[in-house]
């Protein structure tokens, strides 16, 4: 009986860790995003882009535990396509960084 208390709960606490993670991740993934469609009458973009970096790489590492921690495909494709969503953006971002004069 305990047991089964005890596989029970480790699943909560898995399933609970795993929106958790994908939630953290869906936000990281958006404002990674919004900062390559956003700009601010400033004469330097580089800090708003080095921020978006940072969030993408959240997202990249939120959406990768989302996946490992998925016992079935259904519930680790989310986690596989955020991660290239976040890569994505990522890679918008480097582009514009890329672009801006030294």
């Amino acid at each position: 009986m305990d047991d089964k208390a005890a596989t029970r709960g480790a699943t909560v606490v898995r399933t609970l860790l795993l929106w958790i993670f994908c939630f953290l991740g869906a936000l990281a993934a958006v404002e990674g995003y919004l900062t390559t469609q956003l700009t601010y009458a400033t004469a330097d973009y580089r800090p708003i882009f080095i921020r978006g970096v940072w969030s993408c790489a959240f997202a990249f590492l939120a959406f990768h535990a989302t996946a490992l921690l998925a016992r079935s495909w259904r519930t680790r494709i989310p986690g596989i396509v955020g991660v290239l969503l976040a890569l994505a953006a990522l890679r918008e971002i480097l582009g514009r960084l890329a672009v801006l004069p030294k």
